[in-house]
């Protein structure tokens, strides 16, 4: 983000895939999705999956 004379500079995954997007990099473009995509399967399957069986064990209880 550009204001006057500051410019601010994000990090991080959606900043590199912006910078190669802005780049027309499409390599590095596929492998920032391909990493996110891995990292969202990742919490997909070590949180999120844990949370509903803990629910789903819960309501069978109650």
């Amino acid at each position: 983000m550009t204001w006057g004379d500051t410019r601010l500079v994000a990090t991080g995954l959606g900043s590199y895939i912006a910078d190669a997007t802005g780049n027309g990099d499409f390599p590095r473009i596929a492998l920032g999705i391909a990493v996110m995509c891995v990292y969202v399967m990742g919490f997909n399957h070590f949180v999120w999956r844990r949370l509903y069986v803990l629910a789903a064990e819960r309501l069978r209880i109650a």
